[in-house]
């Protein structure tokens, strides 16, 4: 059995021969190889549990091939990898505005606030078997035992999740996924460099809290070293240059390749999901072309200098020169939150580029 199962989406879609289907949909119009197979699937989700408190899973997102066909069939390794990196990617991206369930504003930033987290996104391939034995899975960072067995009284325990996610549903855009889908699976170095980039983004929402609780728990440092390394293997090269200078070089030079890509009127429509670069092409203040760009770029590799070599992101002197400890949290949460939109950007561009360019 192949799933998301800490995944729920808005609705089922089709991605390159596969089909992302929500659990009603797979159990009410799924072709199944079997009926036993079907049965012993849904009883093995219905084993699940996020994390330490042992929440039941909320509409679960199973894998199945072309037509909703449920064959027990794994994909190829090269057709996984893009499926949990595509997925991953996209449903991060599409995560709607995080904001608290309370009636208080937010106090620092999207980042800190919402539902869907790194651990929502990861993937299990699960062999299914009527003596509910449970060998080890594919799945990432999964903390089940191999040989162990399954059931009511031993119920397989996911990662740490945020804890409400009852109505929390997101979209998956079936073309740009497809678009994402294709690029991860073609056979070149920049599509390696672009599932690196994927991963390292993923790792940077991922959860660190130890249980459940209501808001996302993150170390600053840690989400910034992995916002950097996404960078580095965007925009890293291997030359006396500073890595500001490269984030703002890459970053333009992919602008300027958009730029043609949409000069004829037809490919607006395709780049128009891009959202944050399909606007910064169209609107006044054209960020991406600034200096205000230059000077995030210089802010964020301090930050991330201090961090790396010192683990002490407050050190650095864009933070550090700040009289209050709220304004050195404030400007190091809003530097973090550009380069989220930056490595979105980047690698809806790469992948939109390197699609057409097969």
């Amino acid at each position: 059995m192949m799933c998301f199962p800490f995944l729920a989406l808005n609705e089922s879609c089709s991605i390159g021969g596969w089909e992302l289907v929500r659990a009603d949909n797979a159990f009410d119009e799924g072709v199944w190889v079997s009926e036993s197979y079907k049965q012993d699937s849904q009883n093995m989700l219905r084993c699940f549990r996020y994390g330490t408190r042992h929440f039941e899973l909320i509409n679960p997102t199973l894998v199945a091939r072309a037509g909703r066909s449920f064959t027990g069939e794994p994909p190829t390794p090269e057709e996984r990898n893009a499926l949990i990196d595509m997925v991953a990617f996209e449903a991060l991206d599409r995560n709607t505005p995080r904001v608290r369930a309370s009636d208080e504003p937010p106090q620092a930033s999207p980042l800190s606030f919402g539902w869907l987290v790194a651990e929502n996104v990861e993937y299990w391939e699960m062999p299914v078997s009527n003596d509910n034995a449970l060998t080890l899975s594919v799945g990432r960072r999964h903390k089940t035992r191999m040989f162990d067995t399954w059931g009511e009284d031993n119920p397989i325990v996911g990662p740490a999740v945020l804890a409400d996610v009852s109505g929390c549903h997101v979209r998956i855009h079936g073309d740009m996924a497809e678009n994402l889908y294709g690029a991860l699976l073609s056979d070149s170095v920049q599509s390696a460099k672009l599932a690196t980039a994927i991963k390292f983004f993923v790792d940077s929402w991922r959860n660190h809290s130890s249980a459940i609780i209501p808001d996302w728990t993150f170390d600053h440092a840690t989400v910034i070293s992995s916002q950097q390394t996404a960078l580095e293997v965007l925009f890293g090269k291997n030359d006396t240059r500073s890595k500001a200078h490269h984030i703002v070089e890459g970053l333009r030079e992919l602008l300027k390749r958009c730029h043609e890509a949409v000069a004829d009127p037809d490919d607006v429509p395709k780049l128009a999901e891009l959202c944050v670069v399909y606007m910064s092409l169209h609107n006044e203040r054209k960020f991406y072309e600034s200096q205000c760009f230059c000077d995030w770029a210089q802010k964020f590799t301090q930050i991330r200098n201090k961090t790396v070599h010192e683990g002490a992101p407050m050190a650095a002197p864009c933070l550090s020169r700040l009289p209050a400890e709220q304004d050195r949290l404030e400007v190091l949460v809003e530097v973090s939150d550009t380069a989220d939109t930056v490595i979105r950007d980047a690698i809806r561009l790469h992948a939109y580029l390197l699609a057409q360019s097969q």
